[in-house]
């Protein structure tokens, strides 16, 4: 048992009188080798099994990798071997701790993205790692697991070709009125990445909005509906600046003779409260008649719609002299104000004239711009008649003045 283990064969005697003979065996590669006993009396067979010993380093049996900035790699499969080299398979999870020399990698998984760790399950042989880089050059990936010896290998990350424009902003949200943060018209390999432009290349951005504007300059006047510009040779990008008036969304296209489009989308914020706006139609109604609900917005100074951060109350007046307003179409909640409340951004009214004409609705608050409405008021339906003439004293024989029977409303208005 303690010898040297030197030889690939060996001959066993069993003495005369004896029933058996022994012998020892032993293996470095892990598998179920087979010993095979031959003598004049016939061959026999053993059929062994030799399992891998404690786990002793860590060993990357892939390929090294050649990618494109921004392209993920095919799996780098990464396993346990024991001294000897035989591939380890854990009785508990291995827990493999995953490096690069970079400074803008991301590891992977079948199901995780951007993991610093990844472990070789119980009963499993191997485990899958994918890897990305936007860094170009040559980066050592390292794995470490415990005592275990680490393994790394080399990863050669290339700009990759150009195959589209794009836009890029750090921050896609800006307040209507004022400037965006700075574009850039990018040149970008097949994985969007930002490259070097390979040649001048000329191009074209055009907004989706009716009002929004490009210069190049922050403090431009903003008079482009469109820009036109290029991306020398050699550069990354062409910076410019876009302004719209209007809240909502704007999508930018940059478009170029050679290259695929890109797009950009842009979230434009309502600017600060500065008028209350109605935003119903005039209205003709009946003396006595109930209006249509009467919308009320809290505005920019551009139209767009704001959401109040607190309450703003609006006071409600009419040129007419007999009239009433109201919360509610059964006119039970006569008011003469009304309130926006905060985290909303409109209210609505009902309005109610016995007086026949153009009576102008005053809506007004504190520090916003106020506005009118006029309602067209025509006398009510016929209530009741009456009767005029210009002289009641007549005399005897002779015929009065001409008396007229005129027809009224419930509110006493000629109809």
């Amino acid at each position: 048992k303690t010898g040297d283990y030197l030889n690939s064969s060996l001959d066993v005697l069993i003495n005369q009188g004896e029933f058996d003979a022994g012998f020892y065996y032993k293996d470095l590669i892990s598998g179920n080798p087979i010993i095979t006993g031959l003598s004049e009396f016939g061959s026999s067979q053993l059929s062994l099994r030799v399992g891998a010993g404690e786990a002793y380093e860590l060993r990357i049996t892939t390929l090294p990798k050649i990618l494109e900035a921004g392209e993920l790699s095919s799996a780098i499969i990464v396993e346990a071997r024991d001294i000897y080299g035989n591939i380890v398979v854990p009785q508990s999870p291995l827990l493999i701790n995953l490096l690069s020399d970079s400074n803008s990698f991301n590891f992977s998984s079948d199901t995780e993205n951007n993991i610093s760790q990844i472990s070789i399950k119980e009963g499993e042989s191997s485990v899958s790692i994918y890897y990305k880089d936007i860094e170009v050059g040559e980066h050592l990936i390292t794995f470490t697991s415990g005592d275990l010896i680490p393994v790394n290998q080399t990863v050669s990350i290339s700009w990759g070709t150009l195959t589209k424009l794009g836009l890029l902003i750090d921050d896609n949200t800006f307040i209507a009125g004022s400037s965006s943060n700075v574009i850039k018209a990018a040149s970008l390999n097949a994985f969007n990445v930002n490259i070097p432009c390979p040649q001048n290349i000329n191009f074209n951005v055009k907004t989706n909005t009716l009002n929004g504007k490009f210069d190049n300059i922050l403090s431009g006047n903003f008079e482009g509906s469109e820009y036109n510009a290029s991306i020398s040779e050699g550069e990354f990008y062409n910076e410019f600046y876009y302004r719209d008036i209007n809240s909502g969304t704007a999508i930018l296209n940059i478009s170029s003779e050679s290259y695929a489009k890109g797009e950009l989308t842009l979230n434009i914020e309502a600017s600060e409260l500065n008028k209350i706006s109605v935003i119903s139609q005039p209205q003709t109604l009946y003396a006595g008649e109930i209006s249509s609900p009467v919308v009320i917005q809290a505005q920019d100074r551009y139209g767009n719609v704001v959401v109040l951060e607190e309450d703003l109350v609006i006071e409600l007046e009419s040129s007419s002299s007999d009239y009433a307003f109201s919360l509610n179409q059964e006119f039970s909640q006569i008011v003469t104000n009304l309130i926006i409340s905060s985290s909303n951004s409109s209210t609505s009214f009902y309005y109610k004239d016995h007086v026949a004409g153009t009576s102008s609705v005053h809506i007004s608050g504190s520090d916003v711009i106020s506005d009118i409405i006029d309602f067209e008021i025509t006398p009510g339906l016929l209530h009741h008649f009456g009767f005029s003439t210009e002289s009641r004293n007549i005399l005897i024989e002779n015929s009065s003045s001409v008396i007229t029977v005129k027809c009224y409303d419930a509110w006493g208005q000629e109809t």
